[in-house]
């Protein structure tokens, strides 16, 4: 491999940089293309090239295969290849106990486990209450099936678990098959006269590469990978004592680093047995899964590992070719990460369906570009566009507003991209100005969106904290980051609009407008008054968020109303109403964590007396989805997650829904979820086995990529119905159900939000003990 390095290294010097705007320069000018994307196919090249098209994305394999063709096709225009395979895999023991799994087995007998592509795998039969292991064996999976006798019956419920041995893309390897994909790869670029119009290449590892996400759970069975854990594992512990300890385990057996390296923990972030299992004995050893650091250990190694083989990589052949490697936003590790992995060129995908929808496709990638911490170019490198829609000149213009700055359109109207081209040619300026932005955490996504604000700062999504606001009233908010930094922003939908802001220290507190310009403000007693509009103004110099008067005014009088119903479906207890009036009185000292917890509360208890039903999807009573877990920014704070293992024994994927419905007529049925574009036609339900589908894109998106999505329209007869979400038994993508609403008439949603429009007109309370006016 070192040879075949060194011999790359006779090409000519590099001719390229980036400059301090974000913007590729070549031979001393700007490099803003406008081209199109096509497959490798000497014929299409050929086509557009005709058309007037002189700049080209070519879709080709890692391995060389019709890469000569292609290139002599091209030859005397500027063009990337994009490299379309697969990354090299080998086989992982896969953890997902969520996934992998029969629940509720209390008799004996044998399950069918269907189990595509998997060779082997490691099942365990455990208690459901003490996830106390009963007994475990490996099975040989033969034409993706295997059956597992149970062996006995069980007085109460038992899981059978399963730890598949596969290979799959979703597990690149960077061990022992990583060397030979490189060095095919190499071989492919140093066979090839690229000529002098080779630009780059894009995504060296496939479009579904990434280094392995933080979340992911899984370890490589090679050799390789045994013995790098292992090295690692004797520089940070020094003894194997002091390993077996991080890790949690309770046991002698284990006499050297290498023994350590070959065991598979069976636990994920929430499910599985506290024991870690060595394929090569098959004996399973007791683990304290609660504070094992076995997983950061592996994980850490395994993405440490990746990112230092990528780097050298892409560095090898940027070096050797004079030409930039690019990589996906999508593929490349955000850099709050703290990865040493970077691009000079990161890529972003897109439709064009409409401008808005392709700055949301291009938002996150936008921010991570700006983040990091070298200068880095977007380009969207691939643009889907068809004539008769959206203008593609408009889509561009608004593109390069938020820094994007080369564009490759896939079309076959080839002589509108050459025509735009050509126009785009005689202008470079914006290789002459970057752009300024604000980062709100994903979770803000309503009220909160990728938008630019007069004075050019967008605000753009990140991985980064802070947190979203609705104050009703229509004002809304945004916090960027955390305590005393923190940089809260305000708007109205409507202004100028005077408001009284509850806050501690006034006079601490900074009021500027989004360019840096101070703000006309009027300080009170623990109050700041100033006029709002929809040009977001920044407060600073306080950990808290300014709150409206009037917004705490509602949602004291909405909760008053509420907490005196009759229904005691609301506060049985009377524990909310106590919680209540603790809010209130502590207004006056924490005005910002005050009002947080009551509008919490109103989220809460609406629902139960409204004239829709809004349930929490996590809370279907009978489903087989994966399990519940927490999503911050969701409207449930937790959704119910399907990311498929076993092919199900119903045949289906599906979670219940009882509903008891509060009013007659006409109501929409709704599902606010998180599901990737490509399945989507996946998804269906039925009420009372009538069917549904979605219809049509999401709308009111919030939170990290939650949306709403209508499923249709059904006139009940009766009160009780019963409403079951379904997804074939062969899907294969990733689904979030976060709310089911069931709404009479039409419902118009607002993200994360439950109307509360209905409470103004239900009865003021005449309780004892439930005032009109709230306790304080």
């Amino acid at each position: 491999m070192t040879s075949l390095l060194l011999g790359l290294l006779a090409f000519g010097p590099t001719a390229w940089s980036v400059n301090a705007n974000r913007s590729l320069i070549w031979d001393g000018d700007p490099y803003m293309p406008l081209g199109a994307r096509v497959e490798g196919r000497p014929e299409t090249i050929k086509q557009a090239r005709d058309e007037g098209v002189t700049d080209f994305m070519i879709e080709l394999p890692p391995d060389g295969q019709g890469w000569t063709a292609a290139i002599d096709a091209a030859r005397g225009v500027r063009y990337c290849v994009a490299l379309t395979g697969d990354p090299p895999t080998d086989d992982v023991v896969a953890v997902a106990p969520e996934s992998y799994r029969v629940p509720g087995i209390t008799k004996r007998r044998t399950v069918q486990l269907e189990l595509p592509g998997v060779k082997e795998a490691l099942v365990v039969f455990a208690s459901q209450r003490d996830a106390k292991v009963r007994w475990s064996q490996s099975v040989v999976v033969s034409d993706g099936t295997a059956s597992v006798d149970t062996r006995e019956d069980q007085p109460m419920e038992h899981v059978l678990l399963c730890y598949p041995t596969l290979r799959d893309r979703r597990y690149p390897d960077f061990f022992s098959s990583f060397d030979a994909w490189r060095d095919a790869l190499v071989l492919a670029v140093q066979d090839h006269d690229f000529g002098s119009g080779l630009r780059g290449f894009v995504d060296l590892f496939g479009p579904s590469w990434a280094v392995p996400k933080r979340d992911m759970f899984f370890v490589p069975r090679s050799v390789a990978f045994q013995s790098e854990l292992a090295l690692a594992l004797s520089q940070s512990y020094g003894q194997v004592a002091t390993a077996a300890r991080a890790w949690g385990l309770g046991t002698n057996d284990l006499t050297t680093f290498e023994d350590m390296a070959r065991l598979v923990p069976l636990w994920s972030e929430s499910r599985g047995v506290g024991q870690c299992w060595d394929p090569s004995t098959g004996k399973l050893y007791s683990v304290d899964n609660q504070r094992s650091s076995a997983w950061r250990d592996i994980r850490g190694l395994v993405r440490t590992a990746a990112a230092r083989r990528v780097s050298r990589l892409t560095a090898s052949i940027e070096k050797a070719t004079g030409v930039p490697v690019m990589a996906s936003a999508d593929s490349v590790p955000d850099p709050t990460e703290g990865l040493a992995l970077s691009f000079p060129v990161l890529t972003a995908q897109t439709s064009a369906r409409t401008i808005p929808e392709a700055i949301d496709a291009v938002a996150l990638a936008a921010g991570q570009t700006l983040r990091q911490a070298s200068p880095s170019v977007l380009w969207v490198d691939s643009l889907s566009w068809e004539p008769g829609g959206v203008s593609l000149e408009d889509l561009i213009a608004e593109l390069e507003s938020i820094g994007c700055r080369g564009f490759f359109v896939r079309t076959e109207n080839y002589r509108e991209v050459a025509r735009l081209s050509q126009a785009r040619a005689q202008d470079q300026s914006a290789a002459e100005w970057g752009v300024s932005a604000m980062y709100y955490p994903l979770e803000a996504r309503n009220p909160t969106a990728p938008v630019r604000h007069p004075g050019g700062v967008w605000w753009l999504p990140a991985p980064v904290p802070g947190a979203r606001h609705q104050f009703g009233q229509g004002i809304d908010g945004v916090t960027f980051g955390t305590g005393d930094k923190a940089v809260h922003a305000l708007w109205a939908d409507e202004g100028p609009l005077p408001v009284r802001l509850k806050i501690k220290d006034p006079s601490k507190v900074e009021v500027t407008s989004l360019d840096g310009t101070s703000v006309s403000r009027r300080n009170r007693r623990n109050e700041i008054e100033v006029q709002l509009g929809p040009v977001p103004i920044l407060f600073k110099g306080s950990s808290e968020v300014p709150v409206p008067m009037a917004a705490m005014q509602e949602v004291t009088a909405m909760l008053t109303v509420l907490l005196g119903q009759t229904d005691t479906k609301v506060d049985p207890a009377g524990g909310e109403f106590f919680a209540f009036g603790g809010a209130v009185k502590a207004f006056d000292v924490s005005p910002g964590p005050s009002y947080a917890l009551l509008r919490s509360m109103l989220r809460r208890l609406a629902p139960k007396v409204a004239p829709y039903v809004w349930l929490s999807a996590a809370r279907s009573p009978k489903h087989n989805f994966s399990e519940t877990v927490r999503a911050t920014g969701s409207a449930s704070e937790a959704v119910l997650a399907l990311e498929p293992g076993l092919r199900p024994e119903a045949g289906v994927y599906f979670a219940e829904y009882p509903v008891s419905l509060r009013s007659s007529g006409q109501h929409e049925v709704w599902i606010a979820a998180r599901i990737s574009e490509e399945v989507r036609s996946s998804v269906s339900a039925a009420i009372d086995g009538r069917p549904l589908s979605i219809q049509g894109p999401p709308v009111s998106l919030y939170g990290d990529g939650f949306g709403w999505y209508r499923l249709g329209e059904f006139t009940p007869e009766g009160a009780n119905h019963n409403l079951v979400v379904r997804l074939p038994g062969d899907f294969r993508g990733r689904l979030s159900l976060d709310v089911v609403m069931i709404h009479p008439g039409r419902f118009v949603p607002n993200g994360p939000e439950p109307p509360v429009e209905f409470i103004k007109a239900l009865p003021m309370p005449k309780q004892p003990g439930r005032q009109d006016k709230p306790p304080g």
